[in-house]
């Protein structure tokens, strides 16, 4: 019994990365995104009214409807598109993990300007759609805004995709999330960004201590996909009785 309580209390997190989680939402929350302004962000028509064809008007509204979410200028913000087996320059590549089909999105910005380009594969699957989408208009807020990221492309990326749950896009970025089903089609997404679900799923029971809701599960946790939802109850847990303590320190 004893053995069954200690685990049940557990991390699901590595020490170091529940310390880079815990810092990196501290000074999201104290800079650039109000975590308890943000409300989770779930695939239903209350946050997406629309009807989703797999043609480009899809990635303009979601485009739109991302903005208006997170309070992000996206006006000056081109959208173009682009065939998987073309090369991508400099960008920043949203990659697919290995034994997935094709990549997501890229994200360029310099003095002339900012562009989100997305993988046209990627109209096909709404949910899926919306998790590049996100990490894309991270990488502008972080980068095109104020500058922010670490020197390695891989931990920038995992910044990217910390701040995409942060708007409250967790649920997207989750892995092997389950079907949703809008009007008679049905969304799903499979992995697309960085982090792994532990990382994730604790991420998102960090922001629930931010928001003062950590005394009950939330509503919307059966939108999480099986192995998501273990290591976020798991994380609930561990928080209600070890309040986050970030030390302030980061790499960047």
């Amino acid at each position: 019994m004893f053995w069954k309580k200690k685990q049940e209390l557990s991390c699901p997190v590595t020490p170091e990365d529940k310390e880079w989680i815990e810092n990196n939402l501290d000074w999201l929350d104290r800079n650039l995104v109000e975590l308890a302004h943000f409300p989770t962000i779930l695939p239903t028509k209350d946050f997406f009214d629309w009807k989703f064809t797999g043609k480009q008007d899809d990635a303009f509204y979601v485009l739109a409807r991302i903005g208006e979410l997170c309070s992000i200028n996206i006006s000056h913000i081109q959208l173009d598109f682009i065939n998987d087996q073309l090369d991508f320059g400099n960008g920043l590549l949203t990659a697919i993990e290995k034994g997935e089909k094709g990549i997501g999105g890229l994200y360029f910005g310099d003095e002339d300007g900012e562009a989100i380009t997305i993988e046209k594969k990627q109209l096909d699957n709404p949910a899926s759609l919306i998790a590049v989408m996100a990490h894309e208009l991270s990488h502008h807020v972080l980068i095109g805004l104020h500058d922010i990221g670490y020197s390695d492309e891989k931990e920038n990326e995992y910044l990217t995709d910390l701040t995409a749950v942060a708007y409250g896009f967790g649920i997207f970025l989750s892995d092997n999330a389950t079907i949703y089903q809008v009007s008679s089609s049905s969304w799903r997404i499979g992995k697309q960004g960085y982090l792994p679900p532990q990382v994730i799923a604790y991420a998102m029971a960090v922001i629930q201590y931010f928001k003062g809701e950590i005394k009950t599960n939330p509503a919307w946790i059966d939108h999480l996909d099986k192995k998501t939802k273990k290591y976020f109850l798991q994380s609930l847990d561990y928080v209600r009785v070890h309040p986050p303590a970030p030390t302030g320190h980061l790499n960047w």
